[in-house]
């Protein structure tokens, strides 16, 4: 009993599976479940499904419920640390401020944010989210980012509560068998169906190559942001671009461990965990240069490619498919995964963010 008396709290607001499905809730999910058996975990979940992606006015009413409920705990519990996300565009971050602004007058926890973007200093380089963010550094114990890259660049802003904590996956399959050759070549796109994310211009792409390249297919799976987005996406499809809804668990790891390929050719990410799930089955990868993804693969990857480009996404292709040593470069990237970013590591670091001093 007076070890469970004796747990620290915390406080958590933040996007967590399945109310919400992206790299950033699985993310959550997996910090959250690191710390239950030390912390006491109080909840505030942020649900922000893909319906809201276009329509950002629906998050206004939610966000008032939330204020409410974290000011409400703030000012009649004691929290050893409050820990959320924080989102890199000026709505968000100006969302983050206000909360931790009120907090931070009732309840002197140790505030973590934790940034999961790649593009913060785009961010960042506009006035007013310049102010919000160096207003938001006085507050709060430690500014956690995804790689050693982005502490270093954080830290030339003069900031000295940086810590690391690199993604981890939701779940580690050591046991999955390669599906036997077919007579094609298997590419698997894996992402909600954004057009950020990508898909027009690797649709485009695949059909022109396929056209030359029969025995190539693209396998595609997600969920749609939007009616009109989903039917251009539809008007690709043919037998060898194969258009089909979301999976999710070992449905997902099964068909990344079947695929030549994964693309991911968004126009920003951070640290996508769709890419760690792909190398944690040996599957090779290409992906647009963006956000930590250079990072993530290793030292000059050689399928790489540029991001709103259908051309350099085409080329990319290309490359694989004549590439010789294909499962060289799924076992560098299954190497890479189990040494740096599985789920054992993880945890520990994220221990390390909440008992350091």
């Amino acid at each position: 009993m007076n070890k469970v008396i004796n747990k620290k709290k915390i406080l958590f607001f933040g996007e967590l599976p399945p109310s919400t499905i992206n790299g950033i809730s699985f993310s959550n999910d997996l910090v959250i479940s690191h710390l239950r058996d030390d912390y006491i975990l109080d909840v505030v979940e942020e649900k922000s499904p893909l319906k809201y992606h276009n329509k950002r006015f629906l998050k206004v009413i939610p966000f008032f419920k939330y204020f409410v409920t974290i000011l409400g705990k703030a000012i009649t519990k004691k929290y050893a640390f409050f820990y959320l996300v924080f989102p890199t565009s000026t709505a968000g971050a100006f969302k983050v401020l206000s909360i931790v602004s009120y907090f931070w007058l009732f309840n002197r926890a140790k505030i973590i944010v934790h940034i999961h973007r790649g593009d913060f200093f785009d961010f960042y380089r506009k006035p007013f989210n310049k102010i919000m963010f160096n207003i938001l550094k006085m507050m709060i114990y430690k500014i956690v980012v995804l790689s050693y890259r982005q502490k270093k660049d954080m830290e030339l802003l003069g900031g000295n509560k940086i810590s690391v904590l690199e993604n981890s996956i939701p779940m580690e399959k050591t046991n999955i068998e390669k599906r036997p050759p077919e007579g094609f070549m298997r590419f698997v796109y894996v992402s909600h169906y954004i057009e950020s994310k990508g898909i027009l211009d690797l649709l485009k792409a695949f059909s022109d190559l396929s056209q030359n390249n029969p025995k190539i297919k693209l396998f595609c799976y997600g969920e749609y942001s939007d009616e009109k987005l989903k039917q251009k996406i539809e008007k690709y499809s043919s037998d060898n671009i194969i258009i089909s809804n979301s999976i999710h668990g070992s449905a997902k790891m099964q068909r990344l461990s079947d695929a030549d390929c994964l693309i991911l050719p968004s126009w920003n990410e951070g640290q996508p965990i769709i890419l760690l799930e792909a190398m944690s089955v040996s599957t090779p990868i290409i992906a647009t240069q963006v956000g930590l993804v250079d990072e993530m693969l290793g030292e000059d990857y050689p399928f790489l490619c540029e991001p709103k480009s259908y051309d350099s996404i085409k080329d990319a292709i290309l490359r694989f498919i004549n590439y010789a040593d294909k499962k060289n470069i799924g076992s560098r990237l299954h190497d890479i995964y189990w040494q740096k970013f599985n789920r054992k590591e993880h945890k520990q670091r994220t221990l390390a963010l909440f008992n350091s001093n």
